[in-house]
């Protein structure tokens, strides 16, 4: 586990302060609990009641959203409780309650995150029993007469009147009462009260569908309502309708009239808005866009990871038709997912940031967006100045940085933008300053740019006549390895190469790049002729061990592998790599040894779990295997080897009994 100061508290150690205002007990314990860890500066996991728990990491800590999630998986696995049927808790980040609920009012409790210290970098986790809360929506949706049933895992439970069926998510429950501060046994009373509505709503819906579409033939079957018109057939999803005319807060008939059938019938494609250039009409002029001053608004649906242009029939009423994607895509603004690379200018105290990535410009469709990107990465102003001259980058600086700055920002900006992409990407202006809102949305991936990219990329530039040859190249590819750009890489240690095939440096740098490819094979000729040159050089032997193992050269392998752990006995990485060799040359009590003693070093290494626990469990001892399997598991759950190996060590359980 990471090295953290873990305090657990119990129900029983709460206790309410004297206050004028009245907290009930759940909304106490989450305030208590905020106030705590800000004042104890640790990491605070406790129960909020006995289904919810919740898990505080203060700013100070400044843990990555990654370090926080594996924190919360070893909590998940190794210390919470599984009293219902063997289903762990499930994870709740704080950003997808934000991402699923950031429309509705909040608990003013949450306003803590945003506007007091625990601002930019908190984390918080929640922990919910799901078959607890399935147990609960059953019982009460029972008890005021409707029957239920469980879909997509026992993670939505279906409730029907004998005609409609409304769809109550208990992970959207969960997320929802923890928005509001409110038990969770109270937002589930709330959703039953709410389902005689959500019946008669979706009965005056289906008179009014038939009222404006005449010829064609609605029919209930099974909880679905389906249609066919012409040569048009399909499902309407109409608990979508209603939360879709709930948000617009237009009449249900006006609402209605706007979209087609066709439309109707895809209501699950959520709206998305983008960032275009000029060009994006002139290539695509039936496509729904708006122009605005210096860039395309663009309409377009998410589909399959690709976005697809919304299009705009003739004769319809343009306003009115935009007017409905405009508002579908503010609605799933939590849904929208950017990759980028991300630079921080620590050089300015201000805070001065460059993204780029696929449509990345399209954050400024929505400040929650641009707060979702920048979140976490420094001291966040209450109001930014964005600025893009393409649609594959955007400059989010304080309001107050210099024109100085800005330039030498989109200076990197480009640099970067013409590494990744050679083709060009197109031409946009944007420049407006916007207002932090009080929650981030979205979800993202960045990729963060190192500062010594720069050094190293200005470096092999502007020294390139008094550098030895190659040496700039050489350069050029250690600042693609920081950024994992392992294609570039290889081809500028290459070029490097062709210069200098004597230094050992580079023939390491060029084979180690390969690999990273997974070009093991072809990666030897290198990797054998730096390991010639630095013979006691242990990262370069573990390099050469590991390409011959994966290339079938186990004698060979077992030779360098072992050669590195003697010139480096404590380095885990190094152990493991000699552990796995051990295993696949069935040297198992060579390779139990290894591997203990890499995790006497790395207690927390998955892999090292996982291949000891494969060691023991050839050995025999299958009780050992499993506690390996399970830390591996607890580590690392999404990774498919262990998740087999413990089926199959569970498996072998059936055999034996």
């Amino acid at each position: 586990m990471h090295k953290h100061r873990l305090n657990r508290r119990s129900n029983a150690a709460d206790k309410q302060p004297k206050s004028d205002v009245v907290l009930s007990p759940f909304k106490h314990k989450i305030s208590d609990s905020l106030k705590q860890s800000l004042q104890d500066q640790t990491i605070l996991f406790m129960p909020l009641d006995e289904f919810i728990y919740m898990l505080v990491v203060p700013p100070t800590f400044n843990y990555s959203k990654e370090e926080t999630e594996q924190v919360a998986k070893e909590i998940q696995q190794g210390i919470l409780p599984s009293k219902y049927n063997d289903e762990p808790y499930h994870i709740l980040t704080w950003q997808q309650i934000v991402n699923e609920n950031h429309l509705q009012a909040s608990c003013s409790t949450w306003s803590m995150l945003h506007n007091g210290h625990f601002a930019e970098n908190a984390q918080l986790v929640f922990f919910v029993n799901i078959e607890h809360a399935r147990t609960i929506v059953q019982n009460d949706a029972t008890q005021a007469g409707y029957t239920t049933t469980s879909q997509y895992g026992n993670h939505v439970v279906v409730v029907s009147n004998g005609e409609f069926e409304e769809q109550i998510s208990l992970l959207s429950i969960a997320s929802r009462s923890l928005w509001l501060a409110e038990e969770l046994a109270v937002t589930i009373q709330s959703s039953i009260r709410a389902l005689p509505s959500a019946f008669r709503f979706f009965y005056s819906t289906l008179r009014l569908l038939k009222k404006t579409y005449p010829e064609a033939s609605f029919w209930r079957e099974n909880g679905q309502l389906h249609v066919m018109h012409n040569r048009l057939y399909g499902s309407i999803d109409y608990r979508a309708i209603a939360r879709a005319i709930h948000f617009s807060k237009q009449s249900a008939e006006n609402w209605i009239n706007r979209l087609t059938l066709a439309e109707l019938l895809n209501l699950d494609k959520h709206p998305v808005l983008s960032i275009r250039s000029f060009v994006f009409p002139k290539a695509r002029p039936e496509s729904m866009h708006q122009i605005k001053d210096g860039f395309v608004l663009a309409i377009e649906t998410s589909t399959e990871q690709r976005l697809v242009p919304v299009p705009m029939n003739n004769g319809e009423l343009q306003t009115n038709k935009i007017q409905h994607y405009l508002n579908e895509s503010v609605r799933h603004i939590g849904n929208r997912q950017f990759s980028s690379y991300a630079y921080v200018h620590s050089d300015s105290a201000l805070f001065s940031a460059i993204f780029i990535g696929d449509q990345i410009a399209s954050i400024a469709t929505h400040p929650g967006l641009i707060y979702g990107a920048i979140r976490g990465l420094g001291k966040i102003p209450n109001i930014v100045r964005i600025l893009s001259d393409n649609e594959d980058t955007i400059i989010v600086v304080d309001q107050k940085v210099d024109i100085a700055t800005i330039n030498l920002l989109k200076n990197k900006a480009n640099h970067i933008l013409k590494t990744l992409y050679p083709d060009g990407s197109d031409a946009i202006l944007l420049d407006c300053s916007v207002i932090i809102p009080d929650f981030p949305c979205g979800q993202f991936v960045l990729h963060h740019i190192p500062p010594p990219y720069f050094e190293l990329i200005d470096t092999a530039n502007d020294k390139k006549i008094t550098l030895p040859p190659g040496r700039s190249d050489y350069l050029r590819g250690l600042a693609f390895e920081l950024i994992h750009q392992w294609e570039l890489a290889v081809h500028a240690f290459r070029r490097a190469y062709s210069f200098d095939a004597a230094d050992g440096d580079i023939s390491y740098a060029l084979g180690r790049a390969m690999s990273e490819l997974n070009q093991f094979e072809d990666s030897l000729t290198f990797l054998e002729r730096a390991f010639a040159l630095l013979p006691e050089d242990p990262d370069v032997a573990n390099s050469l061990g590991i390409a011959y193992l994966e290339s079938g050269q186990k004698e060979n392998s077992l030779r360098v592998l072992e050669h590195a752990v003697d010139m480096q006995p404590d380095d885990a990485q190094f152990l493991f790599n000699l552990g796995r060799c051990y295993l696949q040359n069935q040297k198992l009590n060579e390779a139990e040894t290894v591997l203990t003693k890499a995790l006497k070093y790395a207690p927390n290494f998955p892999e090292a779990h996982a291949t000891l626990a494969q060691v023991r469990w050839r050995l025999g001892d299958v009780s050992s295997a499993k506690k390996h399997a399970r830390k591996a598991f607890a580590a690392s759950p999404s990774n498919k080897y262990v998740q087999d190996l413990l089926w199959a060590l569970s498996m072998d359980d059936d055999e034996s009994a």
